[in-house]
């Protein structure tokens, strides 16, 4: 595993790495974030998705949600 750092709108910059490195497949976090907060903030995973030339495999990050059903939070 390799560490790369770019200074770019997020979205840009996992493109254009892809595009430098020759990715086969891209993966991305998304917050699950509701439509209402995508339109005000935009979306990463979106616009990744959009300008994508490879697959793109999305995962959520579900521990808050199971932390709220396990301890009540």
């Amino acid at each position: 595993m390799e560490l790369i750092s770019r200074s770019s709108r997020p979205e840009y910059a996992i493109l254009n790495v892809r595009d430098e490195l020759g990715f086969d497949l891209l993966g991305i976090g998304s917050r699950g974030l509701s439509v209402l907060e995508n339109v005000i903030m935009g979306s990463v995973v979106t616009r990744v998705l959009e300008g994508a030339t490879c697959p793109v495999l999305v995962t959520r990050n579900l521990r808050l949600k199971y932390l709220k059903d396990a301890c009540g939070i």
